[in-house]
């Protein structure tokens, strides 16, 4: 499919400067983002160089310097993200191979296509604004859920 830890750490280092944006304070230094998401330092500015390259993130020259979302957060899907950082999704690689002896009459090929499909608009539908929600209402859930547990002590 083309998902690898990559794309799972720069979604969630794109989080936290999604949160940062949104709270008016939009610049994160390297430190910051590894203080908040455990990850390798190395791979983590790899990564946001190549979401630099992108257009996705900007870079805060100067002492206080750091990272920053280069669009507002809603502008930012998640299938932009991953078409930065890793090679093009495909469910199965019989959706392209073309020298497969089946490829023009596969049925089950038909079948990975709308796999594929439904899976790349679900992530173009998807932001990273959604996933700050989404992050804060699993947290607020999950204390809720603690909150009910210690009452039930």
């Amino acid at each position: 499919m083309g998902l690898t830890l990559k794309s799972g750490y720069g979604l969630r280092a794109l989080v936290e400067l999604a949160k940062a944006q949104e709270s008016g304070h939009p610049k994160l230094s390297v430190k910051e983002i590894l203080e908040r998401q455990e990850m390798p330092k190395d791979f983590l500015e790899k990564i946001l160089g190549e979401l630099r390259q992108a257009g996705i993130v900007e870079t805060v020259r100067g002492r206080h310097g750091g990272y920053r979302l280069a669009m507002p957060a809603s502008k930012v899907t998640v299938k932009s993200v991953i078409d930065a950082l890793e090679t093009p999704m495909r469910v199965l690689s019989c959706i392209i191979n073309q020298d497969c002896p089946r490829f023009g009459d596969c049925a089950v090929k038909y079948v990975w296509y709308k796999v594929n499909d439904a899976i790349t608009r679900e992530l173009a539908d998807m932001t990273l604004k959604d996933l700050v929600e989404i992050e804060s209402r699993l947290k607020t859930s999950r204390d809720l859920k603690g909150l009910m547990e210690m009452k039930e002590v």
